[in-house]
């Protein structure tokens, strides 16, 4: 049904329709894959520059916990921390293990003091025995420098801490969801073991990490650092709750949970980047890693929205509709002015042919270009001219042939019936009716005259229309044509009849006996010949009827050029019968006609 719509269109119509399906066809297609290029161009950027942030938070996170570590290792092991261990441990005994009058940490004071301030301990710093019991605590565990007479038996992440460390004896990091110190906020500690001389753990040192330190390296709100309005970064635990608080959930360390697919990949061993939705069920852009930091199982995020990072190819995508709405126009435009430019002369061709077709020969169509349509024209001009010649020639032949056949019946009507009648006329006004005896000798030539005179009318007719013709069919005819030209031109004529197995309609039989009569009247008046052979040819679809002689002949190329309207009235009516004409002749060879007609079924 389309397609016949589309075959129904004018030729300038469907020009401007494929010129447009063309030109927006190859608008959409370059405007798609430009859009989708620049999307995973951005796309692609966007997790180079998140990735670029994650390692860099990984490599600074990873440095300050290389530093605790190695911080509160030094610590453990000054002679400070050993004398006040050693002191604790000699009073402890003197005294049966009744821990009520501890020494003064006066002396210590001054250490902590410059050692705290030196590497920025902000929050709590305490150190225990192994049984619990505190020789020391910084100042934001306590309100004043003093030894405590009470242990660690109410704080139950100290004592999870301290129980953690005698069992592993090495350095631990311990994250709790409660701190008692801190009004149950969530904290995480380097936990480090104290070690005499003889390589006995005799005490503990218990360091507070401080989220305000790590936030300040993950949460930064600022543009300049490619995260852009929703960007950030921040850190998972193995429990998938936060371990730096999100830009967008204040206080979200240990109460947001972030179980997505970035973070199962990072826990599962993996790096990379990825498009997921992140633990606000957001589409983001994704880049993870986990830490490689020693007893500590956190990965590190870097994410931004998708939605703000497709900003740029938004802008894109409507830079390029509106492109393509302009091209859109201008190539509808241009496709007028083509269409119009290649349809018009092929209009202007076609209602030329339409008046050619209606007999008006002097039409022409003017040729304005020099490409193949201007070749069209021009041929389409030579055309007609020739078309004109040959409908001229036509006539003229038509017009020649029927004068030429009134004369010859104007020279039998007044040669033959004509003289005839007079004679007639003449013998009748001679009759004297005085003497009857002589009167009926003349009316019995008159009767011999009018038996000659119908003779003569029937052999006109005969010429006309031959009564043989529709009576006994073209083969008879043809024969009888060759016993009655033989005798009227002496010529020797043979005629020969091959396989007609289908009688020809009235119509061909006509036309190929019009054929032969013209071929002999040729023959006679110009071929000088002393022989001719006739021959009839008839199969199952067509016919076919070659006359030669062995005259003189006339100079005549293998094409057929019309030379007289004789052989011209011959190709004229093999053509209206679809047939094939073909003449030769040589000078001194004689002339060969051969004519084929196809048979109707």
């Amino acid at each position: 049904m389309k397609w016949n719509f589309f075959s129904r269109l004018s030729i300038t119509n469907k020009l401007i329709v494929l010129f447009l399906l063309m030109g927006i066809g190859s608008t959409v297609i370059v405007g798609i894959y430009s859009y989708y290029s620049a999307r995973r161009s951005l796309i692609d950027r966007t997790f180079d520059q998140l990735t670029s942030v994650r390692v860099v938070k990984k490599n600074r996170i990873e440095d300050f916990f290389s530093d605790r570590f190695r911080d509160i290792r030094l610590f453990s092991s000054t002679s400070e921390v050993a004398n006040m261990m050693n002191a604790f441990y000699r009073l402890g005994k003197h005294e049966n293990n009744e821990k009520t009058n501890y020494p003064d940490a006066g002396k210590y004071n001054q250490f902590f003091k410059l050692y705290i301030k030196a590497y920025g301990y902000y929050d709590k710093f305490i150190v225990s025995d192994t049984s619990g019991n505190l020789l020391y605590t910084s100042g934001t565990a306590s309100d004043s420098l003093h030894f405590l007479k009470n242990g660690l038996t109410n704080y139950s992440c100290l004592i999870q801490a301290k129980d953690s460390v005698i069992n592993r004896k090495s350095i631990v990091f311990l994250d709790f969801r409660k701190d008692s110190f801190n009004n149950n906020q969530p904290s995480y500690y380097i936990v480090c073991p104290v070690f005499n001389e003889y390589k006995k753990m005799f005490g503990i040192i218990f360091l507070q990490i401080s989220v305000k330190a790590i936030n300040n390296i993950m949460l930064v709100n600022s543009n300049e650092i490619g995260l852009g309005e929703t960007g950030e970064s921040y850190l998972v635990g193995n429990d998938f709750y936060m371990r730096s608080d999100s830009r967008f959930i204040p206080n979200s360390i240990m109460k947001q949970r972030v179980k997505t697919t970035a973070s199962l990949s990072a826990f599962s061993g993996k790096q990379g980047v990825e498009i997921i939705n992140d633990y606000r069920n957001i589409p983001v852009l994704s880049s993870y890693d986990k830490l490689n930091i020693q007893g500590i199982n956190w990965v590190i995020l870097a994410e931004i929205d998708l939605k703000e990072a497709m900003i740029p190819v938004e802008q894109t995508r409507n830079d390029i509709l509106l492109l393509g709405i302009v091209l859109t126009i201008f190539i509808l435009a241009l496709t007028y002015i083509i269409a119009r430019t290649i349809s018009l002369p092929i209009i202007r061709l076609k209602n030329a042919s339409i008046k050619v077709g209606e007999g008006d020969f002097n039409t022409r169509v003017q040729v304005s270009n020099k490409d193949e349509i201007g070749a069209l024209a021009e041929s389409f001009n030579s055309m007609t001219v020739k078309l004109k010649e040959e409908r001229e020639k036509r006539l003229s032949a038509m017009i020649d042939g029927q004068e030429m056949e009134r004369q010859r019946i104007s020279r039998e009507l007044h040669d033959g019936l004509g003289q005839y009648l007079i004679a007639i006329k003449l013998k009748l006004e001679s009759i004297d009716n005085r003497k009857p005896e002589k009167s009926k000798d003349t009316l019995l030539h008159v009767q011999e005259m009018f038996d000659g005179a119908i003779e003569e009318i029937r052999k006109i007719s005969d010429n006309l229309m031959p009564s043989i013709l529709r009576e006994f069919g073209l083969e008879t005819a043809l024969r009888n044509l060759c016993k009655i030209t033989a005798q009227a031109s002496g010529l020797e004529i043979k005629f020969e009849s091959l396989s007609l197995k289908i009688k020809p309609d009235e119509r061909i039989s006509t036309y190929v006996y019009r054929i032969a009569q013209e071929a002999f009247n040729n023959v006679v008046k110009h071929a000088e010949a002393s022989e001719v052979n006739l021959q009839l040819t008839g199969l199952e679809n067509y016919i076919e009827l070659i006359i030669d002689d062995n005259g003189k002949g006339f100079n005549f190329g293998r094409e057929f050029k019309s030379t007289g309207n004789g052989i011209f009235n011959m190709s004229e009516r093999a053509n209206i019968l679809n047939g094939t004409f073909d003449l030769r002749s040589n000078e001194n060879k004689g002339t060969t006609i051969t004519v084929k007609i196809p048979l109707n079924e």
